[in-house]
């Protein structure tokens, strides 16, 4: 089993690699991972590692592109036709807009509605107040 900052440290070399093929700056992607809060030394690290990555496929690179010994000619078979070479693009694509969904209020009713039903309560509750203490009282005030 893989220790969990080994994994951390994969984990961010594969993220720093992302951001290098989207066309951002080693640099400025470290910080940004930083700022994120990964642990310094890891993202250090992850960067190390992709370093050494990307100069070992430089130099393979490199040494693919010098030019061998020349085979004698008897041997190569040159084609008929020139044909175009292919070269590899990366492009960096944008990334989505992210839309932003604003929840929806239910509609409450006008203030004046409202303000009209708590009235209406208030003044009831006041009218059975009333009407009861008339009852209980009704024997020593009227007779």
């Amino acid at each position: 089993m893989i220790p969990q900052d080994e994994k951390n440290v994969m984990e961010l070399t594969g993220g720093l690699k992302n951001a290098l093929e989207r066309g951002e700056s080693l640099e400025k992607s470290m910080e940004s991972l930083i700022n994120a809060g990964y642990n310094k030394k890891e993202v250090l690290e992850a960067s190390k590692r992709l370093r050494i990555t990307h100069e070992g496929e430089e130099t393979s690179q490199q040494e693919a592109k010098k030019p061998k010994e020349k085979p004698k000619e008897e041997q190569i078979k040159k084609p008929k036709e020139n044909l175009p070479k292919k070269t590899l693009e990366l492009k960096a694509k944008p990334l989505p807009e992210q839309k932003i969904i604003k929840k929806t209020k239910k509609k409450r009713k006008p203030m004046s509605s409202r303000l009209l039903w708590i009235l209406t309560i208030l003044f009831s509750i006041f009218i059975l107040v009333g009407a009861a203490i008339l009852g209980l009282f009704w024997d020593r005030w009227f007779s």
